[in-house]
C-alpha cells in the first residue's frame, strides 16, 4: 500500500466504487522531497518504509534554455550533447519517424551514474 491506499496486484487502487487509478498517481501528488509511506509484504512480514519522492535523473535532457550550447569540432564533424529538440528535427511526428532507439532513450532512459 501507498499511504494508506491499497494497492492491487496490476498496479492500481480504488478511487469511489468503480474506478481505479495507477500507483504513481500517488507519487505525483507529493512534492520533490516529501515522502510517501510504503507498506509491502516480504516472507509473510508487513514492511512499512518512508520513502523520499524525488524525479528521476533523465539520460537525456528535455530542453536546454538559456545555456550556450557546448560542442567539439573534429575533422569537420561537428558534435553536440543529444537533447530532446534534436529528435524535433524528425518533424511533427518525431515519436515515429525518429530512429526508435533515439526516441526510447528519451522517453524512458534513466541515468544510472552521475555525469
Amino acid at each position: 500500500e501507498l499511504d494508506g491506499h491499497a494497492i492491487a496486484n496490476d498496479g492500481t487502487f480504488a478511487v469511489g466504487g468503480q474506478e481505479r487509478l495507477s500507483f504513481a498517481h500517488l507519487v505525483h501528488l507529493k512534492f520533490s522531497s516529501e515522502t510517501i509511506r510504503a507498506v509491502v509484504l516480504r516472507n509473510g512480514q508487513r514492511l512499512v518504509y518512508d520513502v523520499v519522492v524525488q524525479p528521476p535523473c533523465r539520460l537525456i535532457p528535455s530542453t536546454t534554455y538559456d545555456e550556450p550550447v557546448p560542442y567539439f569540432i573534429y575533422g569537420g564533424l561537428v558534435f553536440v550533447p543529444f537533447t530532446e529538440p534534436y529528435l524535433h528535427e524528425w518533424g511533427e511526428d518525431w515519436q515515429v519517424d525518429a530512429p526508435h532507439e533515439l526516441v526510447e532513450l528519451l522517453l524512458s532512459g534513466i541515468q544510472q551514474e552521475k555525469d
